[in-house]
């Protein structure tokens, strides 16, 4: 049998990630929605990144980094 099998997501099912945008509004509010609810609003949107091994630790460093680059250049 196929990884696909009847137990799991079917390709259609399973939801796109995209790489994460401190910078990007839409991406900002899916984390605010992420930490008030502990959930995601229908799955997690983002892809994970070396050298993180979870999706919120690597959202909290990029929104500092974001941040602080940002600040430091004013």
């Amino acid at each position: 049998m196929s990884t696909w099998d009847s137990n799991s997501k079917t390709r259609s099912q399973v939801k796109d990630r995209v790489k994460f945008d401190p910078s990007n509004a839409n991406h900002i509010s899916e984390v605010i929605y992420f930490k008030k609810h502990s959930k995601w609003k229908s799955g997690c949107p983002f892809e994970n990144e070396w050298p993180w091994s979870d999706i919120p630790r690597m959202i909290d460093d990029r929104i500092t980094r974001h941040y602080l680059t940002t600040l430091s250049a004013l």
